[in-house]
């Protein structure tokens, strides 16, 4: 379900980049740290949701990894063979906005809301709408041919003792992995002390070829200017791609 979600997106959503943690963690890797990397540069986040995996410590554990560091709104569960009320309120994934593969609209609501987050305002919803239903009744079929198994048999007594347990053990370790992403987002970032904004004479020497570096993005190269004064705006290359920004409120210092 997920590799077929990945490949639908960059269809739609030619500008994306999907990791599926499942399979782009190369072998020999510490999934761990290759996570907390990949969070670090992710701005949304899909969870694939079955009757057999809704319960699966480690997707409630991604999930939660994910509402931690993109903020709630930006995680979205994606069911497949299941309800909305199929999933019981004691699971953390109940706390989701809740998206079912198999609903058409459904579906182009959540790539709309995850095109509106992306700051991708140059790409046309026209086309992407467009590519949306030239690629949705392939998607439909591909996701109606998964073999979803029955939802599990509620548990018994001992078995949600442990769940519960495991759950909590999980909840611990998506705490250590927001630490360690914090950790390496400041291991980037400037000392605390220093500006975060530029000011008006170190926004007028902004020209091509300066270096800036960026709270989030680190450091990046100007290759051009537009306009002057407090609506200059500089496009910026940095290690992940091209960022235009409004250097009046962009968090960004000037690297001597």
């Amino acid at each position: 379900m997920a590799l077929l979600l990945r490949e639908w997106l960059v269809r739609v959503l030619q500008y994306s980049a999907p990791f599926v943690s499942s399979q782009d963690i190369s072998k020999g890797a510490q999934w761990l740290i290759t996570i907390s990397d990949e969070l670090n540069d992710t701005s949304e986040g899909i969870v694939c949701v079955t009757g057999r995996n809704y319960e699966s410590p480690w997707l409630n554990y991604e999930a939660g990894a994910l509402a931690k560091t993109t903020g709630q709104t930006a995680v979205r569960t994606v069911l497949l063979g299941l309800a909305a009320r199929d999933i019981p309120p004691s699971m953390p994934l109940s706390n989701f906005q809740h998206t079912i593969a198999l609903d058409k609209s459904e579906m182009w609501a959540l790539v709309r809301s995850i095109h509106s987050r992306s700051g991708a305002g140059d790409a046309d919803i026209s086309a992407i709408e467009w590519a949306f239903n030239q690629s949705w009744p392939e998607l439909k079929n591909n996701l109606e041919a998964i073999e979803v198994p029955p939802q599990a048999v509620t548990e018994s007594g001992d078995e949600q003792s442990l769940i519960k347990d495991v759950l909590q053990e999980v909840k611990s370790l998506s705490i250590s992995l927001a630490a360690l992403g914090e950790s390496v987002r400041k291991a980037d970032e400037p000392p605390e002390d220093s500006k975060e904004r530029l000011s008006d004479e170190e926004i007028r020497v902004v020209r091509p070829g300066t270096a800036l570096r960026h709270r989030t993005f680190g450091i990046g190269l100007v290759i051009a200017v537009e306009k002057e004064g407090k609506e200059k705006v500089a496009t910026i290359n940095f290690r992940d791609g091209q960022k235009r920004l409004l250097l009046r409120y962009a968090p960004v210092t000037i690297v001597p």
